[in-house]
């Protein structure tokens, strides 16, 4: 690579300080550009690694976690929720389960909400299965 850097600033020199012709852009896209991505490449690759380190596979967790969490999800008591307010979703957090299926709510203001449905909630936390297997508290429906 050494030598072929100073065989393009020879080619630099005899050409001299023209344009920027493609044919220019393509000598030097070789001596700048591979280089980069593969530091950018090494450098997502000891992130991914960094982030995902000790998590193990994915099978006995997540992946049983359906698409529509965030919307069909059972909801908990102190849950982070969006909240429907007067056709407007507003952060809050579920105060109350009731038997009847609906849930009281507290939004960022203070103001309470009793007896919404669960179609105008949405969990803003992706919920995480407890792996001491099926049938606990960990499971939605």
């Amino acid at each position: 690579m050494y030598l072929a850097a100073i065989e393009e600033g020879g080619k630099r020199r005899e050409e001299g300080d023209g344009p920027m012709t493609q044919n220019k852009m393509d000598r030097l896209s070789v001596f700048r550009v591979p280089p980069f991505f593969d530091r950018l490449d090494k450098a997502k690759g000891d992130l991914w690694a960094w982030a995902t380190e000790g998590l193990g596979d994915d099978s006995a967790g997540e992946n049983n976690v359906p698409d529509d969490w965030a919307t069909s999800w059972e909801l908990k008591v102190g849950d982070p929720v969006e909240a429907d307010l007067g056709g407007c979703m507003f952060p809050a957090s579920v105060m109350k389960v009731n038997n009847n299926k609906t849930y009281d709510v507290q939004f960022f203001d203070g103001e309470v909400e009793a007896g919404l449905t669960r179609d105008a909630i949405v969990l803003k936390v992706k919920p995480v299965l407890e792996s001491k297997g099926k049938g606990g508290d960990g499971e939605g429906g």
